[in-house]
Protein backbone atom coordinates (compact mmCIF):
# COMPACT_ATOMS: atom_id res chain seq x y z
CA UNK A 1 0.00 0.00 0.00
CA UNK A 2 2.81 2.45 0.87
CA UNK A 3 4.59 1.61 -2.38
CA UNK A 4 1.41 2.30 -4.35
CA UNK A 5 0.97 5.67 -2.59
CA UNK A 6 4.56 6.64 -3.38
CA UNK A 7 4.14 5.86 -7.06
CA UNK A 8 0.84 7.73 -7.16
CA UNK A 9 2.40 10.79 -5.52
CA UNK A 10 5.18 10.82 -8.15
CA UNK A 11 2.64 10.61 -10.94
CA UNK A 12 0.53 13.41 -9.49
CA UNK A 13 3.55 15.62 -8.82
CA UNK A 14 4.36 15.66 -12.52
CA UNK A 15 7.78 16.34 -14.03
CA UNK A 16 8.92 18.65 -11.22
CA UNK A 17 9.73 15.70 -8.99
CA UNK A 18 10.49 13.24 -11.76
CA UNK A 19 13.85 14.73 -12.70
CA UNK A 20 16.64 16.24 -10.64
CA UNK A 21 17.40 19.91 -11.26
CA UNK A 22 19.98 20.81 -13.89
CA UNK A 23 23.58 21.27 -12.89
CA UNK A 24 26.50 22.89 -14.66
CA UNK A 25 27.51 19.40 -15.81
CA UNK A 26 24.13 18.71 -17.48
CA UNK A 27 24.32 18.01 -21.19
CA UNK A 28 22.24 19.53 -23.98
CA UNK A 29 19.84 16.58 -23.92
CA UNK A 30 19.07 17.28 -20.26
CA UNK A 31 18.47 20.96 -21.07
CA UNK A 32 16.14 19.92 -23.88
CA UNK A 33 14.28 17.52 -21.58
CA UNK A 34 13.83 20.31 -19.02
CA UNK A 35 12.41 22.65 -21.67
CA UNK A 36 9.98 19.96 -22.84
CA UNK A 37 8.94 19.22 -19.27
CA UNK A 38 8.01 22.90 -18.79
CA UNK A 39 6.17 23.22 -22.10
CA UNK A 40 2.42 22.91 -21.46
CA UNK A 41 1.82 21.85 -25.07
CA UNK A 42 3.99 18.78 -24.44
CA UNK A 43 3.71 17.98 -20.74
CA UNK A 44 0.70 18.11 -18.43
CA UNK A 45 1.12 19.41 -15.84
CA UNK A 46 4.19 21.38 -16.92
CA UNK A 47 7.28 21.68 -14.73
CA UNK A 48 7.67 24.93 -12.77
CA UNK A 49 8.83 28.01 -14.66
CA UNK A 50 11.90 28.38 -12.43
CA UNK A 51 13.24 25.08 -13.77
CA UNK A 52 12.64 26.32 -17.31
CA UNK A 53 14.49 29.54 -16.56
CA UNK A 54 17.42 27.59 -15.14
CA UNK A 55 17.56 25.61 -18.39
CA UNK A 56 17.43 28.83 -20.45
CA UNK A 57 20.22 30.43 -18.42
CA UNK A 58 22.41 27.34 -18.70
CA UNK A 59 21.91 27.21 -22.48
CA UNK A 60 22.71 30.94 -22.76
CA UNK A 61 25.85 30.61 -20.64
CA UNK A 62 27.08 27.75 -22.79
CA UNK A 63 26.20 29.64 -25.96
CA UNK A 64 28.54 32.43 -24.88
CA UNK A 65 31.50 30.07 -24.68
CA UNK A 66 30.69 27.59 -27.47
CA UNK A 67 33.31 27.63 -30.22
CA UNK A 68 32.21 24.88 -32.60
CA UNK A 69 29.48 25.99 -35.05
CA UNK A 70 27.42 22.86 -34.39
CA UNK A 71 27.40 23.55 -30.66
CA UNK A 72 26.51 27.21 -31.27
CA UNK A 73 23.57 26.15 -33.45
CA UNK A 74 22.34 23.60 -30.91
CA UNK A 75 22.60 26.03 -28.01
CA UNK A 76 20.94 28.83 -29.95
CA UNK A 77 18.06 26.46 -30.66
CA UNK A 78 17.80 25.48 -27.00
CA UNK A 79 17.91 29.13 -25.94
CA UNK A 80 15.17 30.02 -28.42
CA UNK A 81 12.96 27.13 -27.34
CA UNK A 82 13.38 27.90 -23.65
CA UNK A 83 12.74 31.63 -23.99
CA UNK A 84 9.69 31.09 -26.21
CA UNK A 85 8.14 28.68 -23.71
CA UNK A 86 9.00 31.07 -20.86
CA UNK A 87 7.27 33.90 -22.71
CA UNK A 88 4.27 31.68 -23.41
CA UNK A 89 4.03 30.70 -19.74
CA UNK A 90 4.61 34.11 -18.17
CA UNK A 91 3.77 36.72 -20.79
CA UNK A 92 6.91 38.62 -19.70
CA UNK A 93 8.59 40.32 -22.65
CA UNK A 94 12.01 40.00 -20.96
CA UNK A 95 12.19 36.45 -22.32
CA UNK A 96 11.92 37.71 -25.89
CA UNK A 97 14.53 40.36 -25.10
CA UNK A 98 16.88 37.66 -23.80
CA UNK A 99 16.37 35.69 -27.01
CA UNK A 100 17.13 38.78 -29.12
CA UNK A 101 20.27 39.44 -27.10
CA UNK A 102 21.52 35.88 -27.56
CA UNK A 103 20.83 36.02 -31.31
CA UNK A 104 22.58 39.38 -31.68
CA UNK A 105 25.64 38.05 -29.87
CA UNK A 106 25.81 35.11 -32.25
CA UNK A 107 25.53 37.45 -35.23
CA UNK A 108 28.36 39.61 -33.88
CA UNK A 109 30.79 36.72 -33.41
CA UNK A 110 33.73 36.41 -35.71
CA UNK A 111 34.50 33.19 -37.53
CA UNK A 112 31.03 31.66 -37.59
CA UNK A 113 29.65 30.39 -40.90
CA UNK A 114 27.18 32.67 -42.71
CA UNK A 115 24.52 29.96 -42.40
CA UNK A 116 24.68 30.20 -38.62
CA UNK A 117 24.55 33.98 -38.64
CA UNK A 118 21.49 33.77 -40.89
CA UNK A 119 19.89 31.35 -38.46
CA UNK A 120 20.52 33.81 -35.63
CA UNK A 121 19.02 36.64 -37.68
CA UNK A 122 15.72 34.75 -37.74
CA UNK A 123 15.46 35.45 -34.00
CA UNK A 124 16.77 39.02 -34.08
Amino acid sequence: MIRCAAVLSLLLAGPALAAPPLSAASDNAAIHDEINAADPTITTPPAPVDRLLAAAELAEARLETAAEPGQVADLLGLTAAARKVAYQRTGAAIHLCQLLTAAERVQAREGLPPRLKAEASAFA
